[in-house]
C-alpha cells in the first residue's frame, strides 16, 4: 500500500511540474524598496526593453532585453548603474506576484546590485476606464 501511495505521489508531482508554464515578463511592472537609497524602485518590462527608475525620478538602468527559457540577457543603453559594454544574463523566477532575478553571468556589479537579491512585487495594471454610455436616438414620429 505504501508503494502505491509513493507511485501516485511521484506521478502527481511530475505532472504538476510539467503542467506549470513559465510566466512572461513582457509588459509587466514590479516594485522593490532599496534601503541604501531610502527609495522605492520600479522595474518595467516592455516588449523588448527594461527600465529601472526610482520613485524620485532617477533612471538607474535602461536596457534592451531578450528572454529565452527564463534567462534574460540585458544590454544597457543608459542609466546611472549601466554598463553599456557588457551584457548580463539573469535567470527570472516569477511566483504569483513576486519576481526574483538570479545572477547567471554579469561582469557589471552596478547592474547586478540593482537587480539581484530583491523580491520585486508586481504592480497591477491600471483599470481601463469605462466607456461612456451611448445615448439612444429617438425616432421622429
Amino acid at each position: 500500500m505504501a508503494r502505491l501511495r509513493l507511485f501516485f505521489l511521484f506521478w502527481g508531482v511530475l505532472a504538476a511540474g510539467l503542467s506549470s508554464q513559465a510566466q512572461s515578463i513582457r509588459h509587466t511592472t514590479w516594485k522593490a524598496y532599496f534601503l541604501p537609497i531610502n527609495d522605492s524602485v520600479t522595474l518595467r518590462f516592455s516588449s523588448d526593453s527594461m527600465l529601472v527608475r526610482t520613485d524620485s525620478g532617477v533612471t538607474l538602468l535602461q536596457s534592451g532585453y531578450k528572454d529565452s527559457n527564463n534567462i534574460v540577457t540585458l544590454e544597457d543603453n543608459g542609466g546611472v548603474n549601466a554598463c553599456p559594454h557588457f551584457a548580463g544574463r539573469y535567470q527570472v523566477k516569477v511566483r504569483a506576484d513576486t519576481l526574483i532575478m538570479i545572477l547567471n553571468d554579469d561582469r557589471c556589479d552596478l547592474r547586478s546590485g540593482t537587480l539581484m537579491a530583491k523580491w520585486w512585487v508586481r504592480v497591477p495594471e491600471p483599470a481601463k476606464p469605462a466607456e461612456p454610455a451611448r445615448k439612444k436616438k429617438r425616432g421622429k414620429g
